[in-house]
């Protein structure tokens, strides 16, 4: 097995994850370990898990990564040019602040009138101006792609809600922040990952940061 090991770029792992791995995966169904005998195999209790730890490493980990591809992108102009459409800026918890899409969530620098100054160039520079953008009132920014109707009449529009969220923060830079967050309500899941990833290299790079932990 040391050969196995060897090639697999293994040699490292400790002898009681070996030893697991190879009974779970045991030519004999017979020697197959059941789920009460895994969770008590010694590599399982030798080791306890801090999910906690885990994820709160992993987001550290991930908001240095973009803070680094953003901070000397931010954008200097933060105002609009048109209605800066602060009624669209809710409150919310900081437990909701703190679950985010690393796809999709973004904190800004600028009032939400920029990102719809934003969806309008892009619209009309990439998209032949097909998207309808609209501003429901006190509430958030629509975005319609409209699809092709299947055949069973129901539409196949691309429908996605833009909403924002006060950021309290006791750090002075981060304390003008507003979380952003673009949700997809209906539609192709990667048609709007792909059209998302295309208006943020387009136009968007230099306006959505990082996510902060609030």
């Amino acid at each position: 097995m040391d050969t196995y090991w060897k090639k697999t770029g293994a040699t490292n792992l400790s002898a009681e994850f070996k030893d697991l791995i190879l009974r779970i995966f045991s030519y004999d169904p017979s020697k197959r370990p059941t789920i009460d005998e895994i969770r008590a195999h010694p590599w399982m209790c030798a080791n306890p898990v801090d999910m906690k730890q885990i994820r709160s490493d992993i987001l550290n980990e991930l908001a240095e990564k973009r803070s680094a591809q953003t901070q000397d992108t931010s954008r200097e102009d933060v105002n609009s040019r048109g209605d800066a459409m602060l009624d669209l800026v809710r409150e919310t918890s900081v437990v909701d602040l703190c679950r985010f899409n690393d796809m999709t969530d973004h904190d800004i620098d600028v009032v939400p009138g920029v990102i719809w100054d934003d969806i309008n160039t892009f619209n009309v520079e990439h998209c032949d101006s097909m998207m309808q953008i609209e501003k429901v009132e006190g509430k958030c920014l629509k975005i319609t792609l409209p699809g092709e109707t299947g055949e069973d009449g129901t539409s196949n529009d691309l429908v996605v809600k833009v909403k924002f969220y006060k950021l309290a923060s006791s750090d002075p830079e981060q304390a003008s922040r507003t979380r952003v967050r673009f949700v997809r309500k209906r539609g192709d899941l990667e048609k709007w990952y792909s059209l998302f990833r295309d208006m943020k290299d387009a136009i968007m790079e230099d306006v959505l940061l990082a996510p902060t932990h609030a």
